[in-house]
C-alpha cells in the first residue's frame, strides 16, 4: 500500500461568496497492479467575509472530484457551506495513467441530484495534482517458477525427469523459460506453463557417484528485470566395480577350504538424503556353474566411500556353501570342476559391476593317503605308535609289544592339511596278517573329519597274536547319494607283533631265608603261565610245550634244561637230568636237583632263580624268578654210653626237624610236634611224630612234582625206614647206638638224626 499527499492553504474555490479551502489531498492505491485508487480530501473551508452559502432545502454545496466535473458521477455529499465548514470527502476510483487531478466543486441544485454545474462559474477548482509516478500503475506480476522430484538420485547414463511448475503469479504475460544443468544451460520454451524436463546426466558432464545442481528460470518478456529461479542437487548412483579375482586355492576339498580374494568399491551416498531415498549398500554375490544361482557372499564391505578407492577384501567358502551349491550326485563325484563367479551389485540402481570368473576343482573323495609326507614310498612321517595311550612311551613300528606290560597301543596319524585333500568323514583301519594284505584280521572305523585322528586297540582282543600285524589306514568319504564310501588311498606299515609272556616264574619251595642242612637241596616250581595260551590252535594245546628252563645259583652258576635255544645264557651247563621229567608240558610242576649238574658249588648260603622260554609265536624267556634265599647247616647226634638223655637232646633233635620242614612246609605238620620241658615224660608217640615230620618232607617233595621213571636221583630217593613198618617205636631200652642189639634198644634222637640227614 501507498499514498502520495498534498497540503493545500487558503485556495480559492468559489466566488460569491468567496471561499477557500484549506487542508490535504490524498490519494492510496493497495498495490501497482491494482488499478483502484482510494482519493481524500480532509479540512475545512472558509468564507472570509462571512456567511453562508445555500439553505438546506436548496441543496447548494459543494463536492470532490477526481480529474474534473465531468466524470460521470458526482462524488462526495452536497451540503450547506458556511465559514468554518469542515469538509471531508473519501471515495475510490480507477487511476491507471496520467496525473491524478483532484478538484472541488460548487454545486448547485437539489440534494441527492446530479447536477454538474455551479451557477457562479466554480465547477471545477483544481486542489492538487500528483503524478502518476508516485503512485505508479503496472499491471503485470512477477513470474514464479519451481520445480521437484520423487527421486533425487538417479544413474548417471539413464534419463531422468524433472517437474517444471507453471507460473503461478496470475499475469498471463509470455514468459521465457530455461535449465542449467551442471552448469550446462539449454533453453526451454514452456511459456508459463509447467511441463517434465528430462535428460542424461552423463550427457551434461555428471559422472557415476556425483553431485550436480539443476536449475530452472523463469523470465518476464515485458519486464526482462524480473525472473524467478529455483535449484536443488541432484545425485548420482556410484556404479560397482570389482577386480584381481582369486582364489588361493583353485583345487579344494568339497569343505571349502579356500579363501576368495577380489577388490571392490563401496557407495557414495548414505541411505537417506533428507527426506529422500538414498543409496544403499552395495552387495557381493558368488555363483557356481554347477547351480547357476548367484548368493549372497558374507562379506560386503567396504560399506560407503568417498574417493570411489578399490578395496581388498576375502572370504573363505565353507562346507555349507559347498553343500547348499552342488547337487548329492555331483558332491558323490570323485572331484567337479566347474567355474565360480563373483560380481558386484548395487541395489539402489540396479547396476551389476562385470562378472569375474575363475576355473576351480573341488575334490570330494579323499586324495591323499594319511599322512603329513604325501610321498606313498617314503615311510609315515606322521604315524604315532604309543604305550596305552597319548602319552604312553613311543613303541616302534614292527617291534614286539608285550600283552602282559602293554594292554592298550595308542595309535595316531594325521592327514595332510593340503587344500585338495577332500573331504574326510572318517578313517577305515585295517588290520591285516601279512604285508601283501592278503589275510585281513580285522576292521575298524574311525568316524571324524579331524585331520588328526587316534584310535587306541586293545592288544589282546583286536590284533591277531604271535605275529606281525600290518596296519592300513585309509580315509573315507560318505556319498550324500548313499552308494557307500569313497575311500582314498591307504596307508599301509607294519604294526606291532602283539606277543603274550610267561608269566614270571614262582618258586614255590624251598621257602625263602630257611635252612638246609646239606646242598642237595630240591627247587620246586610250576611252569608259569603262558599269556598267549587262549590264542593257540588245537594243535598247539594238545601238544604244548615249553622251550627251555635255566636255573641260576648265586648269580654266576647256571644251568639250563637243553641247548641251543635262542638267548640262553651262553656260559649254562646243560644237564636235562637234574630235572625231574623231560615232558614240559603246561604248566607242570617241575622239581629239580641242582647238586646233579657238574661243578655244583658247596657252599653255606644259596640263592636261586629259575626262568623258563616260551616256546610258541616267539621264543622268549619269562623274567627271572624272585629271589629265594637258603642257607645250609649239618646236623648230627651222638651221645656216649652212660649219657643221659635229656629234654634238651630231644628238643634240638624236634627244632631240627621243624627247621627242615619250614623249607618244604608242603604236608600238614602234626600238632604233636612240640617241645618238652624237663622232667617231662618223653612218650613214644612224640618221636612218631617228628619221625614222621621228616618223612612228610620228603613225600612232599616227592609227590608235588613229576617226576619221570628215569629221574629218580632228582627226587629224595633214600629209603627211610627206621622207624616204620616192624622198627616202630616201642617200649625198650634206650642205648647210646642207633640200634644196640645186645642190649635190645636202641636211639631215637640219632636214628631220627640220621632219618633226617637222608634227606639228599
Amino acid at each position: 500500500m501507498a499514498t502520495a499527499s498534498r497540503y493545500v492553504s487558503n485556495v480559492q474555490i468559489h466566488a460569491g461568496p468567496t471561499m477557500n479551502f484549506t487542508g490535504t489531498v490524498s490519494i492510496t492505491r493497495n498495490s501497482e497492479s491494482d488499478a483502484s485508487v482510494t482519493v481524500s480530501v480532509s479540512g475545512n473551508v472558509y468564507m472570509p467575509y462571512g456567511g453562508s452559502y445555500g439553505e438546506a432545502y436548496s441543496g447548494h454545496g459543494l463536492s470532490a472530484s477526481f480529474n474534473s466535473i465531468d466524470n460521470s458521477q458526482i462524488h462526495g455529499n452536497v451540503e450547506n457551506v458556511y465559514n468554518g465548514k469542515p469538509f471531508n470527502v473519501s471515495f475510490s476510483t480507477s487511476w491507471t495513467n496520467g496525473n491524478g487531478n483532484v478538484y472541488i466543486n460548487c454545486r448547485f441544485g437539489s440534494k441527492g441530484s446530479s447536477a454538474l454545474y455551479c451557477d457562479k462559474g466554480w465547477a471545477d477548482t483544481l486542489l492538487a495534482s500528483i503524478p502518476i509516478s508516485e503512485l505508479p500503475y503496472n499491471p503485470y506480476r512477477q513470474p514464479t517458477i519451481g520445480c521437484s522430484t520423487s527421486y533425487i538420485i538417479s544413474r548417471y547414463d539413464t534419463r531422468r525427469e524433472m517437474w517444471i511448475d507453471g507460473n503461478a503469479s496470475g499475469d498471463n504475460t509470455d514468459t521465457d523459460t530455461w535449465v542449467i544443468v551442471n552448469g550446462n544451460r539449454e533453453n526451454w520454451d514452456i511459456g508459463n506453463s509447467g511441463g517434465t524436463y528430462g535428460f542424461y546426466p552423463n550427457q551434461k558432464g555428471v559422472s557415476d557417484g556425483s553431485s550436480y545442481s539443476f536449475q530452472a528460470y523463469r523470465q518476464h518478456t515485458q519486464r526482462r528485470d524480473w525472473t524467478a529461479s529455483t535449484s536443488i542437487t541432484l545425485y548420482t548412483y556410484r556404479t560397482p566395480l570389482i577386480s584381481s579375482f582369486s582364489l588361493n586355492n583353485l583345487n579344494f576339498s568339497g569343505t571349502g577350504n579356500t579363501t576368495l580374494t577380489w577388490q571392490t568399491n563401496a557407495k557414495r551416498w548414505n541411505n537417506y538424503i533428507g527426506n529422500y531415498t538414498g543409496e544403499n549398500n552395495f552387495i557381493t554375490y558368488l555363483k557356481f556353474n554347477t547351480d547357476n544361482v548367484w548368493f549372497q557372499s558374507s562379506n560386503n564391505n567396504p560399506i560407503q566411500s568417498e574417493n570411489n578407492a578399490l578395496v581388498n577384501e576375502t572370504q573363505t567358502l565353507n562346507k555349507t556353501i559347498i553343500d547348499k551349491h552342488f547337487s548329492v550326485a555331483q558332491r558323490s563325484q570323485d572331484k567337479v570342476d566347474t567355474v565360480i563367479s563373483i560380481k558386484r551389485n548395487n541395489p539402489s540402481s540396479g547396476v551389476d559391476s562385470t562378472v569375474l570368473q575363475q576355473n576351480i576343482s573341488v575334490q570330494f573323495r579323499p586324495k591323499y593317503r594319511p599322512d603329513n609326507d604325501t610321498n606313498i614310498n617314503n615311510p609315515p612321517v606322521s604315524l604315532i605308535y604309543r604305550e596305552n595311550n597319548s602319552t604312553g612311551n613311543s613303541i616302534s613300528a614292527g617291534s614286539n609289544v608285550y600283552v602282559d606290560d602293554v594292554p592298550n597301543v595308542y595309535v595316531q596319524w594325521t592327514y595332510p592339511s593340503n587344500a585338495d585333500g577332500g573331504v574326510i568323514d572318517g578313517y577305515i583301519i585295517r588290520i591285516y596278517e601279512d604285508k601283501a594284505k592278503t589275510k585281513l584280521f580285522k576292521t575298524f572305523e574311525v568316524n571324524t573329519s579331524n585331520l588328526t585322528a587316534s584310535r587306541i586297540f586293545d592288544i589282546t582282543k583286536e590284533l591277531k597274536r604271535g605275529i606281525l600285524n600290518y596296519i592300513s589306514i585309509t580315509a573315507f568319504y560318505n556319498k550324500p547319494d548313499n552308494s557307500g564310501k569313497a575311500e582314498g588311498p591307504a596307508l599301509d606299515y607294519p604294526f606291532i607283533l602283539p606277543l603274550g609272556r610267561l608269566h614270571k616264574p614262582v618258586i614255590s619251595y624251598p621257602i625263602n631265608n630257611t635252612q638246609w642242612h646239606n646242598p642237595n637241596f630240591r627247587i620246586l616250581f610250576e611252569l608259569p603261565e603262558d599269556t598267549d595260551y587262549d590264542t593257540y590252535d588245537d594243535d598247539i594245546l594238545n601238544n604244548y610245550n615249553y622251550r627251555n628252563i635255566e636255573v641260576r645259583i648265586n648269580n654266576n652258576f647256571i644251568f639250563a634244561f637243553k641247548a641251543n635255544t635262542e638267548n640262553m645264557t651262553s656260559s649254562a651247563i646243560i644237564e636235562d637230568k637234574a630235572f625231574s621229567t623231560s615232558d614240559l608240558s603246561y604248566k607242570l610242576r617241575i622239581c629239580i636237583n641242582p647238586s646233579l649238574v657238574t661243578g655244583f658249588p658247596i657252599t653255606t648260603l644259596y640263592s636261586m632263580q629259575v626262568r623258563v622260554q616260551k616256546n610258541y609265536y616267539q621264543p622268549v624267556w619269562s623274567e627271572w624268578s624272585d629271589l629265594v634265599n637258603l642257607s645250609q647247616s649239618s646236623i648230627s647226634f651222638s651221645v656216649n654210653k652212660g649219657d643221659l638223655i635229656l629234654a634238651d637232646h630231644f628238643n634240638r633233635m624236634r627244632n631240627w626237624s621243624i627247621r627242615l620242614y619250614n623249607v618244604y612246609p608242603i604236608n600238614s605238620l602234626s600238632n604233636g610236634n612240640i617241645t618238652v620241658n624237663i622232667d617231662d615224660i618223653i612218650y613214644k608217640d612224640i618221636y612218631d611224630v617228628v619221625y614222621n615230620t621228616v618223612l612228610g618232607i620228603q613225600t612232599g617233595v616227592n609227590n608235588w612234582a613229576v617226576f619221570d621213571a628215569n629221574r629218580s636221583n632228582v627226587k629224595f630217593n633214600q629209603n627211610i625206614y627206621e622207624l616204620s613198618g616192624d622198627n616202630k617205636v616201642k617200649v625198650e631200652v634206650i642205648t647210646a647206638l642207633p640200634n644196640n642189639a645186645s642190649e635190645n634198644g636202641r636211639n631215637y634222637i640219632k636214628l631220627i638224626v640220621d632219618c633226617m640227614n637222608k634227606l639228599y
